[in-house]
């Protein structure tokens, strides 16, 4: 299919899908906005305008929870216009196969990609006055916009999880080394406390190195491409510790590195609190913002991850998504009770080599 590193960059040379980013994030009830590729769009010239108006979803079964304007825009995870299947597709097969096509509604020369941008509203803070304005932008000619009823999006860890740092307690996902030293990875907000302990109270070690989020400022937009005269948020794109481990680890068996690439609809299995889930990636959330303890945070980029069999819980935080039973693709970073949401492991592997704990480049997954 198509790397999700693509998919950003991509959206980034697109100023239609920057327009809408800033609209929406500015709303009160906005959580997120999401963006994938629907390469079967570009099979018939027809499907775009089949797609943007069809007047219902596609199975109902969320149909009576949705206020009224989200009819004829909603199409959730569990309905199969959400979960194409599997395809062997990448930016250059589409090319190839369909570069005869005109260009898709919204893009310049040489732009021929089907974006899907989805709009997470939250259902908590969502009111009438944002109908008409949210309304405006699923009917927006120039891109595919579609709008998704959404519960809060949380980071997860709680109490009676698998490790304890402060106040804080969350899971240890796996390990990296580097010569003697041997660290756990997990994510920055876990660990609250400079040591690390067993559910026992037994030390697993000291944080080494960690990268704490930075919060949004008040009156602030979540989103990479602020409006003019508006002030920008700090985008997170990592919140992750190291801790140092003075406990016996055993080997994983994973490849050395990071997953080389992580695609849309890959398969990629999280152990987690509910035991072993199977997801698939949904897609790219280009803005996500996150409240926790009476601060609000922005980050991005997250991969969405969807699976039938629920989602990642309280305490998972810093689990690791394997993709092909021997890569580290994801970490996972928090949850909506619909999507679990989770940092590419490429990009934890770059804060890894700049953190000062490792010497860049001579660290494995262990």
């Amino acid at each position: 299919m198509v790397d999700v590193r693509e998919i950003y960059e991509r959206v980034r040379e697109s100023s239609t899908i920057s327009d809408i980013t800033r609209r929406f994030m500015s709303l009160k009830s906005a959580q997120a906005v999401t963006v994938r590729v629907l390469p079967w769009l570009l099979v018939d010239p027809d499907a775009y305008h089949y797609m943007r108006h069809f007047p219902y979803p596609w199975d109902g079964r969320e149909f009576s929870r949705l206020p009224p304007f989200f009819w004829e825009r909603w199409w959730g995870p569990e309905d199969h216009a959400a979960m194409p299947k599997r395809r062997s597709l990448t930016m250059v097969d589409i090319d190839k196969r369909f570069g005869n096509y005109p260009p898709f509604p919204g893009y310049g020369s040489g732009h021929k990609y089907p974006f899907q941008v989805i709009l997470h509203v939250d259902q908590t803070r969502f009111s009438d006055d944002e109908l008409e304005t949210i309304g405006s932008m699923t009917e927006d000619e120039r891109v595919l916009v579609t709008a998704e009823w959404r519960p809060p999006m949380r980071l997860q860890f709680a109490a009676g999880d698998q490790v304890l740092s402060g106040k804080s307690t969350g899971t240890i996902g796996g390990f990296i080394s580097e010569g003697n030293n041997t660290f756990g990875l997990t994510c920055s907000h876990v660990v609250t406390g400079n040591t690390v302990t067993d559910l026992g109270g037994q030390q697993i070690g000291k944080v080494a190195r960690q990268a704490s989020p930075h919060k949004m400022a008040i009156g602030s937009v979540c989103t990479p491409y602020p409006p003019n005269g508006a002030i920008g948020a700090f985008v997170n794109n990592n919140d992750f510790a190291l801790v140092n481990v003075s406990v016996a680890v055993q080997p994983s068996g994973y490849a050395a590195s990071p997953a080389p690439s992580l695609q849309q609809t890959d398969l990629i299995d999280v152990n987690c609190q509910k035991g072993s889930l199977r997801f698939t990636v949904r897609s790219l959330c280009i803005a996500m913002n996150i409240s926790h303890g009476g601060n609000s945070y922005c980050f991005a980029p997250l991969v969405e991850l969807y699976s039938l069999s629920g989602t990642t819980q309280r305490g998972d935080s810093g689990s690791w998504g394997i993709k092909g039973g021997t890569d580290w693709a994801t970490m996972i970073a928090g949850a909506d009770s619909i999507s679990s949401f989770a940092f590419d492991a490429r990009d934890v592997a770059q804060w890894i080599d700049g953190c000062g704990s490792v010497t860049p480049g001579a660290w494995s997954v262990y």
